[in-house]
């Protein structure tokens, strides 16, 4: 937290744990932001069980090959956290948060991603941290595996959003204004994308967009994506 008494303090939450356990999403690595009293990076939640019960939806499988990670809320890419190469989270993998940093100039969490990926990359760590002055900076340290990757950086937002240059995102909320800029050492395409599932089964999420960007990680490669919301 930036602070206690007002409700205009910077909030940052992230977590790591797998999507084998009970009731889970594939959510390792996603995290909730807020600043100016907005929450600028979001989860939707839960779907009710027996919205997807009652339409025949096999919600209870938590295999890998399972229906359950089609519904848009459980899945990875409607997570504030990485998708790779278009695929789902290793179901079986584990987000350990390895470091936690509680200082006057640090403030946030480190958590290794490694096997959520491990088929498509060697190593991810993830470090989420609120600087002094209460900007969020996400660092994801990717090293590439045999092949090539597509790696999708992806939050979710009640922002209004546009794509102003190569490198930003512009978040408009409340009469509030944030940017969302990424350094990287290799190419980045920045996104916009919908939050309309793609099944009749899926809760509705008006007023919601993604934002984010691609970046291809070389095979064996090392690649440092720094991503800032200021």
């Amino acid at each position: 937290r930036g602070g206690w008494e007002s409700k205009d303090d910077t909030y940052l939450a992230i977590k790591g744990g797998t999507a084998s356990a009970p009731h889970a999403h594939m959510d390792a690595g996603t995290f909730v932001f807020e600043k100016y009293g907005v929450r600028w990076a979001m989860d939707f939640g839960a779907q009710n069980y027996y919205s997807l019960e009652s339409r025949g939806v096999d919600l209870w499988n938590g295999s890998q090959d399972s229906q359950r990670w089609d519904v848009f809320r459980y899945g990875n890419k409607c997570h504030n956290t990485l998708t790779v190469n278009g695929q789902r989270h290793n179901v079986k993998g584990f987000g350990e948060i390895t470091k936690t940093y509680e200082t006057k100039t640090k403030r946030g969490a480190e958590i290794d991603l490694t096997t959520i990926f491990q088929d498509y990359l060697a190593s991810a760590v993830r470090t989420a941290m609120v600087d002094l002055q209460d900007n969020l900076i996400i660092t994801d340290k990717l090293r590439g595996g045999k092949d090539d990757a597509m790696v999708t950086w992806t939050m979710v937002t009640p922002a209004e959003a546009k794509i102003v240059n190569d490198n930003t995102i512009e978040l408009t909320k409340d009469g509030r204004k944030l940017l969302l800029k990424v350094k990287s050492p290799a190419k980045v395409e920045m996104k916009i994308w919908t939050t309309e599932p793609d099944h009749d089964y899926d809760s509705p999420n008006p007023g919601t967009l993604r934002v984010g960007f691609e970046a291809k990680v070389k095979a064996n490669a090392n690649v440092t994506l720094v991503t800032t919301l200021q």
